[in-house]
């Protein structure tokens, strides 16, 4: 049978030691490197931040779905803007073709009003944005989800603004009311485009919060960590000056034998 050689319990305390500052000194080199307290640290804190970055990830597709929705809504109100100004042209065509009586500037007239008219088709056929029309022939519904735990939303109603939908016809007076349909949509539309606005600012300024907070739980001290490491250096240093002498002394004893 052979005798059997062990550490003495002061080499395996020196070796643990020398395993703890091992591991701390990982930890501490994560952090200096990262900038981010190492999960193992404060795993709770970890877990918080990652909620609240979770949620600012979340709100970052709800804003740019609602930027999408104002995108969309902004089409419209140019595409309005561009048919009001054809309206009036209309109007003067309009005006001018009941003041006359010559047939020939009549039709002259008339074929022009039919010009404007086809050009009023296809600036409401090309204010979509996306696929999405809301002022079309055919005119879109459009919801933005404002991405709220109580499903909160804004529901944008579709109002045709081509020939038809304004029912235009060569007079003053049907010019007129097309004039005015075209203004109410545009004061409707204005006005959810300025609560798109708000919304989204609030949706990003509420996205900033939450990541900055996020980032407030794990961040770091890197003037704590510096001297953190210089004293896990230290103490490296000392632990393994410390398991020198343990060794050297055990050797002298095993020498006496």
């Amino acid at each position: 049978m052979s005798d059997q050689v062990g550490l003495s319990s002061s080499s395996l305390n020196s070796i643990q030691n020398l395993q703890r500052i091992d591991r701390s000194q990982g930890i501490n080199q994560n952090e200096l490197s990262t900038g981010r307290q190492d999960s193992r640290r404060n795993i709770i804190a970890e877990l918080a931040s990652k909620s609240l970055t979770d949620r600012a990830s979340d709100l970052a597709t709800v804003k740019n779905d609602i930027n999408e929705g104002l995108s969309t809504v902004e089409s419209a109100l140019g595409g309005l803007d561009s048919i009001e100004a054809a309206l009036n042209q209309a109007k003067a065509i309009a005006s001018e073709y009941e003041k006359t009586s010559d047939p020939t500037r009549q039709a002259d007239l008339q074929k022009q009003f039919n010009e404007i008219s086809q050009q009023i088709d296809y600036l409401a056929q090309d204010s979509g944005y996306n696929g999405v029309n809301l002022i079309s022939s055919n005119p879109d519904d459009l919801t933005v989800a404002y991405g709220g735990e109580d499903g909160s939303n804004l529901t944008i109603k579709g109002q045709g603004a081509d020939s038809a939908s304004l029912n235009l016809s060569l007079s003053v007076d049907s010019v007129d009311a097309a004039i005015n349909q075209v203004r109410s949509s545009a004061e409707t539309l204005g006005q959810t485009s300025s609560i798109l606005s708000i919304r989204a600012d609030f949706t990003e300024k509420l996205q900033n919060n939450l990541e900055a907070g996020a980032s407030d739980l794990v961040e770091t001290d890197l003037n704590k960590n510096a001297a953190e490491a210089l004293a896990l250096q230290t103490r490296d240093q000392l632990a393994t000056a410390g398991l020198n002498i343990a060794a050297q002394s055990e050797r002298a004893v095993v020498q006496l034998f």
